[in-house]
């Protein structure tokens, strides 16, 4: 009997042996359960960063594309005129160009080159004739 008794006595010690380790596998568990949902918010977050970013850089570039194709428009419709494109003296820019800055490369009566630039002077567009 004394055999049985110290049996049950080991498998008793292993049984709580075990019990204390599934205790502690079960914080460790939680505890990366909490890491990784932590980890997918900040993924999450960063992600609408970017998408943000990208929605502004998108945005910027269509402003500076949409300055350039109305200067070349407004060149186009007065060499189609004269003969030749507008001087320094006679450039005007259209109310698309208000948010940007327009940087001439070169102009002259029958070409002109531009770079279309926002406020940090990130190149948007670049246009020119011929």
């Amino acid at each position: 009997m004394t055999g049985v008794r110290v049996w049950w006595g080991v498998a008793g010690a292993v049984v709580v042996a075990l019990g204390a380790s599934w205790v502690g596998m079960e914080r460790r568990l939680d505890e990366q359960a909490r890491t990784i949902t932590q980890l997918r918010s900040t993924v999450s977050a960063l992600r609408s960063q970017v998408a943000a970013q990208d929605a502004s850089r998108v945005t910027a570039r269509a402003l500076g594309e949409n300055c350039a194709f109305e200067v070349v428009r407004d060149f186009e419709e007065v060499r189609e005129g004269t003969g030749r494109y507008p001087g320094v003296a006679e450039v005007s820019l259209p109310e698309a160009c208000r948010e940007v800055r327009v940087q001439w490369v070169m102009l002259e009566p029958r070409a002109y080159r531009f770079v279309v630039e926002d406020t940090q002077g990130r190149v948007l567009a670049k246009e020119g004739r011929p």
